[in-house]
């Protein structure tokens, strides 16, 4: 069976309800029954309501809450996610890190708790621009992934999207090599600590600003997933 990619939007905090609505009407066409490649989108909260009876794709939480509920004013728990038929969660995204200082701890207890509620994880892991010039890329990618994944027994539908922050509202774009180099770190780590037999089926690698004039040269690259995020 041909393995298909997957293309993610992640809207951020962009979009009313009404916007959404529109938004949703506008492109229904267009996405309907593709059969080319599974299409998630990540709108914000206020969006996600039964949103997944418009529109024949997949519906991501940009966020969650570990814990099934509690004194946690201004966070959302994971079975809140399920009553909107939301099918995966983000954890790790580096504005959540960078902004609200989620240490990999957190991130390890969001991806453990949504993979045990039955929605699916999409852990991002990516290194800054001073962590590249430095020569820290791969070591920085190892450690957000094995912390992440510490205690984590079944990667059973999980996925790992990896975003170059540097790439991130800046201009530049992290090129097919560069891609290449997360993605053999991303499957060695895999591979050594989780399944020896890792599957790149398993695996997402996000290119958060890949451009349409490196269309050509991503095709040539067949064990990687592309997600594309809204910037």
């Amino acid at each position: 069976m041909t393995k298909k990619s997957i293309v993610a939007g992640n809207w951020k905090m962009n979009k009313t309800p009404l916007e959404t609505a529109t938004f949703i009407h506008d492109i229904g066409k267009l996405v309907s029954n593709n059969g080319v490649v599974d299409i998630i989108i990540s709108p914000p909260y206020t969006s996600l309501n039964n949103l997944e009876s418009r529109l024949s794709i997949s519906i991501a939480a940009q966020n969650c809450h570990w814990e099934d509920s509690g004194a946690f004013t201004g966070e959302i728990s994971l079975e809140m996610l399920k009553g909107c038929g939301v099918e995966y969660v983000i954890t790790g995204h580096s504005e959540r890190r960078q902004i609200f200082d989620e240490s990999d701890k957190i991130v390890n207890k969001k991806f453990s708790a949504i993979s045990e509620s039955g929605l699916k994880p999409i852990l991002c892991i990516g290194e800054t621009i001073e962590d590249r010039k430095n020569g820290k890329t791969g070591s920085v990618l190892r450690k957000q992934l094995e912390n992440a994944l510490r205690g984590i027994q079944n990667l059973e539908n999980c996925f790992v999207a990896y975003e170059p922050v540097w790439a991130i509202g800046t201009g530049m774009t992290a090129d097919m090599n560069q891609i290449e180099e997360a993605h053999s770190i991303i499957t060695e780590v895999i591979s050594e600590k989780h399944d020896k037999d890792f599957d790149s089926k398993k695996e997402k690698e996000k290119d958060e600003s890949s451009e349409s004039d490196n269309n050509d040269e991503e095709k040539d690259f067949a064990d990687v997933d592309f997600e594309n995020d809204d910037q």
